[in-house]
């Protein structure tokens, strides 16, 4: 195996932490002895140890005494500071590991390269990035969450062959089986869903993850009305409802992220909505539906956006793209 391997491996055991580390990131870590990988650890839940940790902390005692010969395999540029837990950066110079492969830099711009400049400045041979786009991917909610202050927002819709979602006050059903398990996915990928109090009392949704395994995402509701607010409150108890005016979106969105820890969110709400937010700029991904067998010549027009796609295929009798805002602009 050569690095590229090594660290896609490592891409790959960071995604069970997956639902568990946010807002943190999925990470990954190896420990390579001679072309064996004799130990391996991901990020598994927010605030806990980091993955080189957990890595180094499950080698055996005669294990440990190779590490001056090993090298270690990150995905992630190591922590150089304290936070919930201890620098990882300190932590590998004293394991006495000589080498560091790593897939990307952190993109929190007062630490970009700041820890391979001081595992260098110590003696520690680095190389990188490795699997860089990859490695990116990984990361994407985490970076929107440090740059910005605020969650990743996924906006999804399903709409007919001629792009409507439904009709005014009615509910109707669009997606295939196919993608309400999907959906379901993609749910349990998410720290909160995000509706309206329309789509709300129309739909009456559930918003849950029963067609698939894993913990339900926080369900938040935004209204304009405080005694909406104070009057669901008191009769939904599992679900918080948010008063929120449209000129605080951005606002609500951050404290989402700073008093709550919510770092990516899936818009689920009608076409009103979801074009305020592609208007005002705050979505960063759009996950749109089509069924191709079903046609409803008139009702609530599906939103308009524009983006790069990253990916399209079919499902059932639906047609899946993934859009990616790439407005440098973006909020």
């Amino acid at each position: 195996m050569n690095h590229t391997d090594y660290i896609d491996y490592a891409i790959k055991i960071a995604k069970a932490g997956q639902r568990f580390v946010s807002p943190n990131p999925m990470v990954g870590a190896l420990i390579v002895h001679n072309n064996q990988i004799i130990s391996e650890g991901w990020h598994q839940y927010y605030g806990k140890e980091h993955a080189e940790r957990i890595a180094i902390q499950n080698l055996n005692e005669h294990s440990k005494k190779l590490l001056h010969d090993c090298t270690m395999y990150v995905t992630l540029e190591p922590c150089n500071h304290f936070g919930k837990t201890p620098p990882c950066t300190e932590l590998i110079i004293d394991s006495g590991i000589k080498k560091l492969v790593f897939g990307n830099y952190d993109p929190n711009t007062l630490m970009y390269g700041k820890s391979i400049s001081f595992l260098k400045s110590k003696g520690v041979e680095c190389i990188g990035p490795i699997s860089e786009n990859k490695c990116k991917a990984l990361i994407v909610s985490f970076e929107t969450n440090i740059i910005k202050k605020r969650p990743f927002i996924i906006l999804k819709w399903a709409q007919s062959s001629d792009f409507y979602l439904g009709t005014k006050d009615e509910r109707i059903k669009i997606s295939s089986w196919q993608s309400d398990i999907l959906v379901h996915k993609w749910r349990a990928e998410s720290d909160a869903i995000i509706s309206t109090t329309n789509t709300f009392l129309v739909d009456n949704p559930q918003f849950n993850i029963r067609h698939w395994s894993g913990t339900n995402p926080k369900k938040i509701i935004l209204t304009t009305s405080k005694e909406k607010k104070d009057t669901f409150s008191k009769i939904h108890t599992d679900i918080v409802f948010l008063r929120t005016r449209t000129n605080e979106l951005l606002k609500t969105f951050i404290e989402l992220y700073e008093d709550f820890q919510i770092g990516t969110v899936i818009i689920e709400a009608g076409p009103t909505f979801l074009q305020e937010l592609i208007l005002e700029n705050l979505w960063d991904e759009a996950r749109i539906i089509t069924n191709r067998s079903v046609k409803l010549c008139n009702g609530l027009k599906a939103p308009l956006l524009e983006g790069q796609k990253i990916k399209e295929y079919t499902l059932g009798t639906d047609n899946i793209c993934i859009v990616s805002n790439t407005d440098s602009k973006k909020r």
